[in-house]
């Protein structure tokens, strides 16, 4: 099987580092439009519906048609883990909206029409995201809508970022004391459903220059993925016990694929760490914003 190169914009679904920090309230009297209540604000069916639609198509075109039948590592449907997280997500929105609301801030037609010239240009041209849509029974109208989702967590987000501060004493405490941070690795690695078959290319792989020719061939028994770059506790690239360039792994096992990987490059320049460091900080004050408002929102799940 050959990559995919060219994907829809990330599906982040988020919420699941959220379900512990809010207080959520089950309740039997339902109206049949509406599956939760979010402060004043109803999510109804046909919001939820409509979710779980586009993204039960693009994920069963992704990974296969049993896809969703099949158990996650933790031993949950597919499907089930699907629902709740598009549950979380739009819970999490409708909360996004109201600090968007209560800071004056709307979400305009301009903030969905960047994010859609973004994927057209990530998938070099419109006629290119269309055929990813048509791949899975999606069209612009539907895809437009999933957008206005990903636009209030894109705006939600520069709001808030754009009123933090952070110091610069305290970026450089924060990359001093923790030596992950010191260091990045930019990384490709082969993915195989088949031992067997892993087994095979391992045994021809005597360098780095075989892993390079093996990487550019045209027919693949593998899929291939290509990290940017990322710390040491990267969950494919910490499962590869691997910390130096050029050198090719032994086969590992992670999320039931087999993978054999080398670290192509490793990025040490001191003012590129830091300014990742100052972004890592960035994420952890704004997740930690994030489970202040839902602790601080009432809301009910209907069922």
């Amino acid at each position: 099987m050959q990559q995919r190169k060219k994907k829809l914009r990330k599906l982040a679904l988020l919420i699941s580092i959220f379900t512990l920090f809010f207080l959520i309230t089950s309740c039997k009297n339902q109206s049949d439009d509406n599956i939760a209540k979010v402060n004043q604000t109803f999510i109804t069916k046909s919001e939820f519906e409509s979710q779980l639609s586009f993204y039960s198509r693009f994920l069963t075109e992704k990974n296969g048609e049993d896809y969703l039948s099949k158990k996650d590592n933790h031993g949950e449907m597919n499907l089930k883990k699907l629902e709740n997280d598009i549950l979380n997500s739009l819970i999490l929105e409708v909360i996004m909206l109201d600090d968007l609301e209560k800071n004056n801030i709307e979400i305009s037609k301009n903030d969905i029409n960047e994010l859609e010239n973004e994927q057209i240009s990530a998938l070099y041209g419109e006629d290119s995201l269309k055929a990813n849509l048509n791949a899975f029974d999606s069209s612009l109208e539907e895809y437009e809508n999933i957008l206005y989702y990903d636009s209030i967590r894109e705006r939600h987000k520069k709001f808030v970022l754009d009123n933090m501060k952070i110091s610069d004493k305290e970026v450089i405490n924060k990359f001093k004391s923790e030596k992950n941070l010191q260091a990045q690795y930019k990384y490709t690695a082969f993915k195989f459903d088949d031992l067997n078959e892993a087994k095979k290319v391992y045994s021809k792989l005597k360098n780095s220059k075989d892993f390079l020719d093996y990487k550019d061939r045209i027919l693949k028994n593998f899929d291939i993925v290509t990290s940017d770059y990322v710390y040491s506790d990267d969950e494919i690239l910490k499962k590869s016990d691997m910390i130096l360039e050029d050198r090719i792994s032994k086969i590992f096992e992670f999320n039931s694929k087999y993978y054999i990987l080398m670290i192509e490059d490793k990025n040490t320049d001191t003012i590129v760490l830091l300014n990742k460091a100052k972004e890592k900080i960035s994420e952890e004050k704004y997740n930690e914003y994030l489970k202040k408002l839902f602790r601080s929102s009432k809301i009910k799940i209907y069922g």
